[in-house]
């Protein structure tokens, strides 16, 4: 089955706000949507502290964390990620289908060498 990458992005006025809730009630809604997505979740991933931009990537948002996640094809992969609680906050989920590399390319070798760790 595929992999897909996630990338959540938030606004850029999300990030730049204070903190208006605590951290465990920022994170429920997160808690949810992945428990919704159950075993389709490859890598949870991790939420993104800082940040650069390299090219053109939305003026108005930042890149806010990512997730690995198992679908049938891009179409499912969109229906999971449509779930998103960085769209219900105005951003949005950047969705894009991974490549397996041969293990004889030099980042197959690395993929590799980090799945047997």
């Amino acid at each position: 089955m595929p992999k897909y990458l996630f990338t959540y992005r938030i606004p850029l006025a999300a990030y730049q706000a204070p903190p208006r809730v605590s951290q465990d009630e920022a994170m429920a809604p997160w808690v949810a949507f992945f428990a919704e997505m159950g075993s389709a979740v490859v890598d949870p991933g991790q939420p993104v502290a800082e940040r650069t931009e390299l090219g053109e990537v939305g003026p108005s948002t930042v890149l806010a964390g990512y997730s690995l996640v198992d679908a049938a094809d891009l179409e499912a992969a969109t229906a999971l990620a449509a779930k998103s609680p960085s769209v219900d906050q105005g951003g949005g989920v950047e969705v894009g289908m991974l490549i397996d590399l041969p293990l004889d390319h030099t980042a197959g070798k690395a993929a590799h060498r980090a799945s047997t760790l």
